[in-house]
């Protein structure tokens, strides 16, 4: 039997109203050098029984089945199931163009690239919004890539594909621990490792997005991933040697993630007193704000006033001096 080109990795809990849909697509698609793993979390729901079903229906769809661990950890078990030469991580509730699977097949035969970057879709109840690389088609420098992800406030899994072997021979996993940031924690330990990139301009991906998911506050475990993350950052930055710009970029993307945190919170009525609080826990944020652009913290400082977040506001002059 020849070894499979890519395997699509798709953790599943309590989905029944929307996983067939994301099936039917994968189905009609179907490719002899494609596999399907389905891990099912836990589900309380019919998602099992459909995942199997469609897995009775071809052989392109495993199922594997575990008690409620969480999203990480289905794909992680997806990753030591995995025997495609290329992984790449799909959420059940989002949604693939027609051209998915070739498409992927295509850029994985031709080029050896250990990380392949495309471009998305980021769909809401009522807009498209179109998300492109902001770097050329082609190989890029591993730097150059480095400084790109870096940047970024969102960091998805859905929009990269990984090559297997960089992954299984690093033992690298995602960090169940992580309650946010542990897609962007995967990456970066995959780029430790990864000597080629290649960015393609191509949207076969359409991310659903759902900020009720993110939510709502501004908590202890939210705050304790990101000073894990913030520090893995400027780990990851001393040891690919990246140069200055690329510690701003990641100060001026993290100060974005808190405050993106906090706009939520505000949104969802969580205490403008208790996001105050909660940030006091956050200890790298003195760095954030010593190290970001001035632009970006009369952004933050406007964004605040906007909310009418005048306590939050004190708080951040109270740690800028202190910092």
């Amino acid at each position: 039997m020849r070894a499979k080109t890519l395997s699509i990795i798709i953790p599943v809990y309590n989905a029944e109203k929307y996983i067939e849909i994301i099936l039917k697509k994968l189905e009609n698609q179907k490719n002899d050098q494609v596999e399907i793993i389905l891990i099912d979390d836990g589900s309380r729901d019919k998602s099992l029984e459909l995942c199997q079903k469609f897995s009775a229906q071809s052989d392109s769809f495993r199922v594997f089945h575990q008690e409620n661990k969480g999203a990480s950890a289905a794909r992680n078990q997806g990753i030591r199931m995995a025997e495609g030469e290329y992984v790449v991580f799909v959420d059940s509730d989002d949604d693939i163009s027609s051209t998915f699977v070739s498409t992927l097949c295509t850029l994985c035969k031709e080029n050896a690239s250990d990380i392949i970057q495309l471009d998305s879709y980021i769909i809401t109840s009522n807009t498209s919004e179109y998300k492109e690389v902001q770097l050329p088609e082609g190989k890029t420098e591993i730097s150059t890539y480095c400084n790109f992800i870096l940047e970024q406030t969102v960091n998805a899994l859905w929009d990269k594909i990984y090559k297997t072997e960089i992954i299984k021979r690093n033992h690298i996993y995602f960090d169940v621990n992580m309650v946010m940031g542990e897609d962007i924690s995967f990456t970066l330990d995959v780029l430790e490792h990864a000597e080629s990139v290649y960015i393609k301009h191509s949207a076969i991906y359409k991310y659903a997005k759902n900020d009720e998911g993110l939510c709502s506050n501004v908590s202890d475990e939210y705050l304790k991933d990101l000073n894990i993350l913030y520090e893995k950052m400027k780990n990851f930055i001393i040891a690919k040697n990246l140069n200055n710009d690329a510690c701003e970029k990641m100060h001026n993307s993290m100060l974005g993630s808190v405050f993106r945190a906090v706009g939520l919170a505000v949104d969802n009525g969580y205490s403008k007193e208790k996001i105050g609080q909660e940030l006091k826990n956050f200890y790298n944020l003195q760095k954030l704000l010593k190290h970001s652009y001035k632009n970006i913290l009369l952004d933050v400082r406007k964004f605040l006033l906007k909310k009418r977040c005048f306590s939050i506001i004190a708080c951040l002059v109270k740690f800028k001096k202190m910092g």
